[in-house]
Parts: C-alpha cells; sequence; structure tokens
C-alpha cells in the first residue's frame, strides 16, 4: 500500500508540474527525539484509546523536516 500511494502522489505532482520533488527523511528527526517519541507512544496507551500526544509528536516531526528539507531553519 505505501508504494501506491507514493505512486500515486508522485503522479498528482506530475500533473500539476511538480516533476521532482526533495526528499525528506523522518526517520532522523525521530530518531534524534527518540525519548520524546517513547513517551507519546506510551501516552497514547490510555483507556480512551486516545492518540492525541502521539498525533501531535508526529505533527511536530513532519513540520520539522518538511522546514528542514526546505531550508527554512526558523
Amino acid at each position: 500500500m505505501t508504494r501506491l500511494g507514493r505512486l500515486l502522489i508522485y503522479k498528482y505532482l506530475a500533473t500539476r508540474g511538480i516533476d521532482s520533488c526533495r526528499a525528506v527523511s523522518f526517520s532522523k528527526f525521530i530518531e534524534e527525539r527518540r525519548s520524546s517519541y517513547d513517551v507519546a507512544f506510551i501516552d497514547s496507551e490510555n483507556i480512551y484509546n486516545d492518540c492525541t500526544p502521539f498525533m501531535e509528536y508526529m505533527l511536530g516531526i513532519f513540520d520539522d523536516a518538511l522546514h528542514a528539507a526546505l531550508g527554512n531553519t526558523d
């Protein structure tokens, strides 16, 4: 499913005139903040099955990785 998703995203971008994209490594940012990852994962295992802590953590990772890929240091 992941490969199909990447193919669909690439095709979508290509039809919009964006034929090359910069690769973004999320793993690097997760590994740099491994203890925070573990805490977010554990905090999401609650009686309500509320994954909000993990989702907030991952959104922060995505934001940081995308800013780094675009060359933004803000």
